[in-house]
């Protein structure tokens, strides 16, 4: 650096403060020219500070090129600083190095509130020393008439490492004493050039204003000098902290003056909700607030904004308020909860209602109601993840910052217009890294699983993904589009971009499994025809069980998927046939070549029947797919980066010679090449057999009859017999894609690291919108629909699919619990159809007795026809009657308790033919109506 100097500007007087983003507010600018690197040190830039006002306390702040107050900030503790500082500016390069100078031995951007040095409670409500008392500690800050006042409450919550500074959260060395973030800030601070910023305390008069640094003094009889503000918004709750509290006894506090309009209302509303004060705003405009408690009690405040000025002064403040506690607080709503509590929501997405409602309690004594819980949850989400339809207008820029940072990377934003001075709409995004890239043409296997899957979030869209294998048998994304739906044109261009960016799959003899998802199959015949395209059999077999059920025929679907050799093939296809023709007909109509090992070939080196790898994926990046899109994206970068560095982290600390997880399979095809014995025919020319199956090796061109060695490239049980019998180690035969410096070449890339989004370079194009989404009634599904053979429960039979017969009436459709037949097992329309019959064969029997009865003639005594009619059962006409009541009571039954006499309904001259009920012939009698207690009887017909 001998022909480079810097130039310096400094920024000295003032201080950080958030207002809403980190600025430096007060104070003033020097510039010194033609500063000498080589002889630049801490104490040199001590000592050009200390010039210029700043004092041996102060400390000093470098801003990194291209960066802002919030991210870019570096401090200087020593040379070393120094000289990191003259590096970055020199590679950046520039020649312009701004410093800003922190006074005072306190933290960055924090005021400590006043307090008295004894404190016997943490009460709100305090004694005030009189005149004459011991000299107390005191912050410089407004002229406020109290001379103590506990304000515990306002550090209470901003403790520990969730609330670390996070401007100089990444220096790593030299001393700090930024321990937290309280909740103050200065008010902006116009000054002249040379003002004193560490000017002595004075007593002001009213409505002076003094921009003094934060230090601690303890005068003797000294009234406390203004202070220019209390207030800091905190890193990520918008909570201001609480006006300085009076006692009682002391007059309102005119002097003190508060940050703008928003801040001081903030801060008001903190100090009301930890007082108590239930308070309700009578004036809430931009220039005048006026306050009172709710219940009348006589609290009140009143503050109005300076002429000139976005400072808010203090005008009425009366702090007595004596209505009972209670813990219902109008200010603490939902939009409060959700700002108060952001970090918990943030380390916490599933904190249960209860939860809040406890922690809410437990640190602002209120409760709130189960619906308030729902609103905050929601709108802390919104906070965190910002708004959904917001982050489409950041694609571009996000897209571009991927390819500046990550070179060799490629991300395609496809949008749609529709008319010429539309916005344009989000379509389709591709992406994909450049360490994808490079590690799946340096170490996975040619074999690719495509697949889709639902996106969550409130626009919907599915995200298309390539999924390859590396060298220990793990997934390897490699490239991946959120698009609109998943059909034929979504495919055709996500293959397309993948054809472009990666290589032509047919020259690279690529082999894709997919799930014959809707729309793939005729996208793959039309853009690689030659191309070997697998079926994933576990989704054959879910469209095969619709019609043919039963555990054998899976299990002979899967034998003939996992034949290995065509002849082995035809047997098991042929014993198919013999259990169900129909399924043998549904499977010979597919392909083999699509689905049996039999018909693969060996270009893939795997010989995998289903497509785990895209669902491996898709359960990889299941917790993003309800998030917006941008921070979906950015949570599938962040887990790529993770696993990468993991890989890359354990692959250097193992020593075999092949991956582990191949490894393993090696031990148990060791196991299991026992049984077999090795007749050798040649010098590597080997005729395997263990008494039911026998098979030739060659171990030149590694190589075995049953094909298993050909599909994966790892030596079968026959070939290990064979290497063992040839003695030499089975690790040798392996294929290269499985050894460890394949692994190592896979992931010897890494995905480059990005800055924040405050520093995304804008590209200046037009903004996409949203893509329209129709919205299906009914709740959206955050589940996808199971299918009947997977187990909800692992210790627990389903009995979905199962026909369920009933106990009672022995029918199926139904068990005896919701069974309709009662007791005796009738169905309603059996009991229906039961009396009908009953009641025509009733009806046909009554008509056969009026023709045979005999009628009664006009010769028999008048005594006999005014008698009553009584007859038991089965007492015909020419029977004699009873004489009397009594007579037909002593008269023994000659029928059941259900067909008991009945009286007939004769008339004088009647017949004595039986009459039942409403005078219709019946050839039984039924059953008498009985009289209430104490009534009387009906007369005979033509009794007096």
């Amino acid at each position: 650096m001998a022909d480079l100097t810097f130039n310096f500007e400094i920024h000295h007087g003032g201080q950080f403060v958030w207002n809403p983003d980190l600025v430096y507010l007060g104070g003033s600018t020097s510039f010194i020219d033609d500063v000498d690197p080589d002889k630049l040190s801490y104490f040199e830039i001590q000592d050009m500070c200390c010039g210029l006002g700043a004092n041996s306390t102060s400390r000093f702040h470098y801003l990194i090129p291209g960066g802002n107050l919030e991210q870019g900030l570096r401090l200087i503790n020593e040379d070393d600083d120094v000289v990191y500082m003259c590096e970055i500016h020199a590679a950046w390069p520039t020649d312009k190095i701004t410093l800003y100078v922190e006074g005072g031995e306190e933290p960055l951007a924090v005021e400590q509130p006043f307090a008295n040095e004894e404190v016997a409670n943490n009460d709100d409500v305090h004694e005030v020393p009189q005149n004459g008392d011991d000299v107390h500690e005191m912050h410089e800050g407004g002229n406020v008439d109290s001379e103590g006042s506990d304000f515990d409450w306002l550090e209470e919550g901003f403790e520990g490492p969730d609330f670390d500074d996070d401007v100089f959260g990444n220096v790593d060395d030299g001393p700090s004493t930024h321990d937290g973030v309280s909740g103050s800030a200065a008010a902006p601070h116009r000054s002249s050039e040379g003002d004193n910023v560490n000017a002595a305390p004075h007593r002001p008069s009213e409505g002076d204003t003094v921009n003094a640094a934060p230090h601690r003094t303890t005068p003797a009889n000294n009234d406390p000098p203004l202070e220019e503000g209390e207030w800091i918004d905190p890193p990520l709750e918008d909570d201001m902290e609480s006006l300085v509290d009076s006692d009682d006894d002391q007059p309102a506090p005119t002097a003190a003056k508060e940050p703008e309009f928003n801040v001081f209302r903030e801060a008001l509303r903190e100090y009301a909700i930890h007082k108590p004060v239930d308070i309700k705003f009578k004036l809430n405009e931009k220039k005048k607030i006026s306050v009172y408690c709710k219940n009348e009690c006589g609290w009140r405040y009143y503050a109005f904004q300076l002429s000139g000025e976005l400072t808010f002064q203090i005008k009425t403040f009366n702090p007595e308020c004596t209505y009972p506690r209670s813990f219902k607080h109008s200010q603490v709503i939902s939009r409060y909860v959700a700002k108060k509590f952001l970090q918990e929501f943030n380390k916490n997405p599933d904190w249960k209602v209860a939860g809040v409602q406890h922690h809410v309690k437990q640190t602002l004594e209120v409760d709130i109601s189960y619906s308030q819980v729902y609103r905050a949850k929601r709108k802390a989400t919104d906070l965190i993840t910002r708004d959904e339809q917001l982050q489409y207008g950041k694609l571009r820029d996000y897209a571009w910052m991927i390819r500046l940072n990550d070179k060799g990377s490629r991300v395609i934003l496809q949008t749609e217009m529709e008319d010429e001075n539309a916005q344009p709409k989000f379509k389709r995004m591709y992406v994909r890294y450049n360490a994808q890239k490079v590690g799946f043409l340096g170490g996975c296997r040619p074999i690719i699983g495509l697949d889709g899957c639902h996106l969550k979030g409130r626009f919907g869209g599915q995200i298309l993904s390539a999924t390859a294998r590396d060298a220990n048998d793990n997934i390897f994304p490699v490239a991946f589009a959120v698009v609109e739906q998943e059909n034929k044109d979504s495919w055709v261009w996500f293959l397309q971009q993948f054809s472009d960016d990666i290589g032509n799959p047919e020259q690279l003899n690529l082999v894709f499994i997919t799930d014959r998802q809707k729309g793939l199959i005729p996208a793959l015949e039309m853009l690689f025809p030659t191309c070997e395209h697998r079926y994933c059999v576990k989704h054959i077999y879910n469209n095969f069980k619709v019609d043919h059920k039963g555990l054998e025929l899976k299990d002979a679907l899967w034998r003939c998927a996992g034949a290995t050799t065509i002849r082995e093939f035809e047997r098991r296809m042929q014993e198919l046939k013999d259990l169900d023709v129909k399924a043998w007909e549904y499977l010979a109509d597919i392909n083999p070549a699509h689905w049996s090992k039999s018909h693969f070939s060996s270009r893939a080196l795997c010989d995998c029947l289903a497509n785990n790898l895209s669902e491996s994926f898709n359960a990889m990046i299941l917790e993003a797919r309800d998030k917006p899109i941008l921070a979906m994206l950015e949570w599938i970068r962040i887990r790529l980066i993770t696993k990468q560095y993991k890989k890359m982290k354990g692959i250097a600390k193992y020593t075999g010679q092949v991956c582990p997880n191949i490894q393993d399979k090696l031990e148990k095809l060791k196991h299991e090449s026992i049984p077999f014995s090795a007749i050798p025919s040649g010098r590597f020319m080997y005729e395997v057999d263990n008494g039911r199956e026998r098979h030739v090796v060659d171990l030149t061109r590694k190589a075995c009859s049953c094909r298993i060695w050909d599909l994966t490239g790892l030596p079968c049980k026959h070939g290990i017999s064979t290497i063992v019998k040839n003695l030499e180690k089975v690790e040798d035969y392996v294929h290269p894609c499985y050894l460890r410096e394949t692994f190592v070449e896979t992931y010897k890339e890494i995905i480059q690291p990005m800055p924040g989004q405050s520093e995304w370079v804008e590209t200046n194009q037009p903004a996409p919108v949203a893509p329209y989404v129709y919205k299906p009634p009914g709740r959206p599904l955050k589940q996808r629909k199971r299918n009947p053979e997977e187990p909800r429960n692992p210790y627990r039979v389903s009995r979905m699919n199962k026909t369920i017969k009933c106990g009672r009436c022995q029918k199926e459709g139904h068990n005896a619990r919701g069974c309709k037949a009662g007791i005796t097992g009738e169905t309603p329309w059996q009991r229906r159809d039961r009396l009908a019959k009953s009641k025509a064969a009733q009806g046909s029997r009554s008509t056969t007795t009026k023709q045979t009865a005999t009628p009664q003639t006009a010769s028999q005594p008048p005594s006999t026809r005014s008698q009553p009619a009584y007859r038991a059962f089965g007492q015909t006409a020419s029977q004699p009657a009873p004489n009397n009541r009594s007579e037909a009571a002593t008269q023994p039954p000659t029928a059941s308790r259900a067909n008991c006499g009945v009286p007939s309904q004769g008339s004088g001259g009647g017949s004595g033919a039986a009459r039942g009920f409403y005078g219709r012939n019946l050839g039984v009698s039924r059953p008498p109506k009985f009289q209430p207690v104490g009534g009387k009887g009906k007369k005979a017909a033509g009794s007096k």
